[in-house]
């Protein structure tokens, strides 16, 4: 099941998720007229698929900051 997902995930969540934040980013363009708003929708599309490319990678290094976040942060 884990490959069925990941292959989903590399094949077609990637240009899904270029997609979409493509498409909301225009639509925060156009709606608000601010490149910045646009932009980081836009850029937090890039962010999920990258996330669907790399998800292994993406967790891995999630998972070694949040150790080393746990082991400096004194409560």
């Amino acid at each position: 099941m884990k490959d069925l997902v990941t292959t989903f995930l590399k094949e077609q969540g990637v240009w899904v998720a270029l997609a979409v934040g493509f498409g909301a980013g225009a639509y925060e363009f156009f709606k608000t007229k601010s490149f910045g708003k646009a932009l980081s929708v836009l850029l937090g599309g890039f962010a999920f698929g990258f996330f669907c490319i790399y998800p292994e990678e993406v967790l891995t290094k999630m998972g070694e900051f949040l150790n080393w976040a746990l082991s400096h942060i004194r409560f």
